[in-house]
């Protein structure tokens, strides 16, 4: 009887959970015998076998409710008067961006939309694991993981856009006019004999709003690290280049490039493919062309 009776002690200890002061989480005391370092134990479910989660800090917006109202008023008539559905639309879309043949208001809508929605759904840091997020719809690449300062920043120019409101010469456009010039055309501009624009006057941003100045700065930081985030950085561009023809982006930034060597201020054409080049990428960065405005979690 007592041989009974030890022999049952015996098993009851092996197979009791024991608990981790480290983790909170119980193991059976057998696994700790087996691990000389308890601390280094991944912890898994016994009855799923999936690995937990840490807790994630959630992320405190500073969007004002107001700012918030007016970006979710701003989407749903985005996703109800555009036909950005299929990825043909939102292909066509980028196409005219960056050929500067669309309205600037209806560009600055569009952006604020899908900074919007990936606030709500795209992946955040630290609650996904990042190795898993698919590709295959991608172009091969992972959707940008959202971090504090990501967040931090993408609301920062919500709340700037939606505040800033230069009606100069009763443009539609909060801030865009004061970077893009309007589309012409040439051979009607040609036929009547008349000059609207000069386009070889530089324009120094010095004199541009310094709000609108400062919205496209923090838009082009948003913008892929060439060298930390290189396979994004080249794969906007290679977008760009199929969307706007190879030779004609090299044309462009070779006279960019020129532009800014000469130090006398970008003119105005080369200011306007700047700055739909940029925004052209930086919503490919995030993902609209491939994903659109996003509607649920990816």
């Amino acid at each position: 009887m007592k041989l009974h009776i030890t022999s049952l002690l015996i098993l009851l200890t092996e197979f009791i959970p024991a608990a981790s002061s480290d983790t909170g989480f119980a193991y059976p005391s057998r696994l700790l015998a087996r691990s000389n370092h308890p601390k280094t134990f991944t912890p898994f479910t016994f009855a799923t076998g999936i690995r937990r989660t840490r807790p994630i800090r959630s992320y405190v917006t500073t969007l004002t409710s107001s700012s918030v109202h007016d970006v979710q008023h701003i989407t749903e008539q985005v996703i109800e008067e555009y036909e950005l559905n299929g990825r043909f639309e939102r292909w066509s879309f980028l196409q005219k961006l960056l050929e500067n043949e669309l309205p600037l208001k209806d560009i600055e809508h569009v952006m604020l939309a899908v900074f919007h929605r990936y606030l709500m759904h795209g992946p955040s840091s630290g609650a996904i694991d990042e190795a898993e997020l698919k590709t295959d719809d991608n172009e091969g690449l992972p959707s940008p993981v959202l971090d504090d300062k990501m967040r931090e920043s993408i609301e920062k120019i919500i709340h700037n856009v939606l505040d800033i409101n230069d009606n100069t010469d009763g443009a539609e456009s909060r801030f865009l006019h004061l970077f893009v010039q309007p589309s012409i055309d040439y051979e009607l501009e040609t036929l009547m004999g008349t000059l609207l624009k000069k386009t070889d006057e530089p324009s120094s941003t010095n004199d541009i709003n310094p709000q609108a100045n400062l919205i496209i700065n923090q838009i082009e930081q948003l913008l892929p690290d060439p060298i930390e985030e290189e396979e994004a950085h080249k794969s906007a561009w290679d977008l760009v280049m199929e969307l706007y023809g190879r030779e004609a982006v090299k044309v462009r930034e070779e006279a960019l490039g020129r532009n800014y060597a000469s130090n006398g201020g970008l003119n105005k054409e080369n200011l306007s493919w700047k700055t739909l080049c940029c925004i052209g990428r930086v919503l490919i960065h995030y993902d609209f062309l491939t994903k659109g405005i996003l509607s649920s979690k990816l």
